[in-house]
Order: C-alpha cells, then structure tokens, then sequence
C-alpha cells in the first residue's frame, strides 16, 4: 500500500490513538499521548479526505516524519 501510494510508511490508527497496523514495526502498538497530534486526529476521523498535521518527531524513533 505504501508504494501505491508512494509513501513510506502507512499508519492505521484507532479511536483510542493507538497504531494498531503499520509497515514500521518500530510504531505497532503506538499510543500517542493526549495533545494536539490526537486532537488532530479527533478531527479528521470519518472525514473522506486527506489531511495534513505536518512534521514531527517520531516518540518511538526520534525520526523526522510528516503526518498526513
């Protein structure tokens, strides 16, 4: 899926924040924490669209990533 959509890694994240299936292992099982990254996700869920909250730090890896 990541390369149909030429991304590297793809994320499915549950309403309870949680990385319950990616192509990173490192980020399976990922909870993230209450602020604004969560927020974000609060609003994008069941939206039919692609939304971007920009770049931040992978809390697993330190590894600069974009969220989209």
């Amino acid at each position: 899926m990541a390369t149909k959509y030429g991304v590297e890694n793809i994320y499915f994240i549950d309403r309870d924040h949680t990385v319950f299936n990616t192509n990173l292992a490192t980020d399976r099982g990922l909870v993230f924490p209450k602020g604004s990254f969560t927020e974000f996700l609060d609003s994008v869920f069941d939206k039919g669209k692609v939304m971007s909250d920009g770049v931040d730090l992978s809390s697993v890896t330190g590894t600069l990533r974009t969220y989209t």
